[in-house]
């Protein structure tokens, strides 16, 4: 039975490159090779990150006789990125399998499912594992004396430490397990642990050279802590080296957490499994009056909802919501920075301002309601089209939607980059511009969402981050603010009477005539092609 559950899980894990997600239809032989070709160079991709940081490393710890602590830091470097690269997906695997129910209705034990799933996630971690672990071994390889027995032990390693990127895997994703059965509002939840993590990798990213140097020049004083405060890095570090106790005893220590693991999560997969099906939240009729609302106000209301359930939704379609608020105060910030670089560029203050409003339009094509909404339907369409609601009504709710949750950041982005280049008669055509170009992008979005819907999707990522409707909307939009840059440029250097006012007024009137006229498209050709969709 073990073998079986092993086989299944194995298909499961590798069924992104023989199913086509969108269709859920097998891929052809070609598709096949090309999705395999795909993922190799991504992985070549992201192994040659770890090697130039490894490569780095290498060779002044090996010059200063600091070879564990190379290895401390990439082993160290190597569990956190398994541990990352898996937490979700076994919170998913083991708790939240579609077929827990099927599989506990049969005469299969929980600990044989509880087994071949923690293996998967052994093997999950085993390759995010490698993809730091390899290119490091090769860097250190290149750069430094290595006798045969310290390569036996570092590859043996590769397999050792998977077991403890294991163990903290499944030990987090219980923990996610547990706090996803107690709480109200996941998708909330979602929300703020991926602000959270974006919050903490560009902070990473953007000091990761400092970190690094940081590393290097202390090396001394970051050996003697890890030594004195974190003494199992160190023996980690002196395993990398080829030091066979300290490799037998990380081995020990790591069998021992992976048998403790299992022992513990049997006793509690059973529950935690069948309370995810469970429902968490117990509603109760109140008698009383029943409020009734009108019919946009009830669609407008069923738009808000669809955007709260989905936290993919939300996070690709609505992220410059959150993001233009926080880039307007900012800026207000650092003003003074801002305005000095400003000052020395070697262009006029009205294009600078040009400049700006074309800022503001890329914060605004980040947001994307419009373009996905009519495909997310999906198979309920039908719900829609034999109700006696109008289709221009059904889309103009998706469309006040779009413009409610993108007017206001925008308005407010718009104003704090007024305020850092002096707030004149600019800024009313500024935010007239910005008020026009978010009535722009949410028509367009909505016509080209209409025009090639896509309702056959077995996961709404696909409507939402790979649809034809969403991609046009975001570059188009970023062609946009390009296009308004260079013919500002242009403007205003052979019309010496235009100033960045002026001519923002009148890119206000054209971009007002053409949202006119694509959402009278939208109200007639649009209504009929949604009524129609199927």
């Amino acid at each position: 039975m073990l073998k079986a559950l092993l086989k299944k899980q194995f298909l499961e894990l590798n069924t992104f490159y023989f199913v086509n997600r969108k269709t859920g239809k097998n891929r052809s032989l070609v598709g096949i090779i090309g999705m395999i070709l795909l993922g190799l160079l991504l992985f070549a991709s992201v192994g040659a990150i770890f090697f130039f940081v490894a490569f780095s490393l290498a060779e002044p710890f090996a010059a200063a006789g600091m070879d564990w602590l190379f290895f401390s830091i990439v082993y160290l470097l190597a569990i956190v990125f398994g541990v990352f690269g898996s937490v979700f997906n076994t919170y998913s695997g083991l708790y939240l399998a579609k077929d827990n129910e099927l599989l506990l209705s049969m005469p299969v034990r929980p600990s044989a499912i509880l087994l071949s799933r923690m293996l998967t996630v052994y093997l999950t971690g085993l390759l995010y594992e490698s993809l730091v672990l390899v290119p490091a071994y090769i860097a250190y390889w290149i750069t430094a004396k290595v006798s045969v027995l310290a390569i036996v032990c570092q590859i043996l390693l590769i397999f050792i430490l998977a077991f403890v990127i294991a163990t903290l895997t499944c030990a987090l994703g219980w923990l996610v397990a547990l706090i996803a059965t107690r709480i109200k509002h996941k998708s909330l939840g979602t929300i703020v642990f991926t602000l959270l993590f974006l919050v903490g990798y560009y902070y990473v990213y953007f000091r990761f050279n400092a970190l690094l140097q940081s590393l290097i020049v202390n090396s001394i004083k970051v050996g003697k802590i890890i030594h004195n405060g974190a003494y199992p890095i160190y023996v980690m570090g002196q395993a990398g080296t080829g030091n066979l106790i300290a490799t037998v005893s990380v081995t020990l220590c790591a069998f021992a957490l992976m048998i403790g693991t299992y022992l513990i999560l049997s006793k509690t997969f059973l529950t935690v499994a069948l309370r995810q099906n469970a429902s968490s939240v117990k509603a109760t009729f109140k008698s009383g009056d029943i409020k009734s609302s009108g019919v946009d106000t009830a669609l407008f209301r069923k738009e808000l909802k669809r955007l709260g359930a989905s936290p993919i939704y939300i996070m690709n379609s609505a992220l410059g919501t959150l993001l233009m608020p926080f880039a307007g105060v900012a800026a207000i910030i650092f003003s003074k920075k801002i305005a000095g670089v400003l000052q020395i560029l070697p262009v006029s203050q009205d294009f600078v301002q040009i400049l700006l409003a074309a800022i503001v339009c890329f914060g605004v094509s980040v947001n994307t309601l419009t373009a996905p909404s009519v495909s997310l339907e999906g198979k309920n369409i039908w719900i829609l089209q034999t109700m006696p609601v109008a289709g221009e009504r059904v889309l103009a709710a998706k469309q006040r939607l779009h413009l409610i949750l993108t007017v206001p950041p925008a308005m407010m982005m718009a104003f704090c980059l007024a305020f850092v280049v002096g707030l004149d008669a600019y800024v009313f055509s500024l935010l007239l511009f910005v008020v026009i170009y978010v009535c722009f992008t949410s028509a367009v979005g909505l016509w080209l969402g209409v025009k090639f819907a896509n309702l056959s999707w077995t996961n709404e990522t696909v409507p939402v981050k790979q649809s034809f409707a969403v991609t046009i909307s975001i570059f188009g939009g970023w062609a946009v603010a390009v296009l308004l840059g260079v013919a500002g440029y242009f403007a205003l250097k052979y019309l010496t009477a235009l100033d960045a006012a002026k001519f923002l007024l009148i890119v206000s009137v054209i971009l007002a005539v053409a949202t006119r006229a694509i959402n009278r498209l939208v109200k007639t050709k649009g209504a009929k092609i949604f009524e129609t969709l199927s």
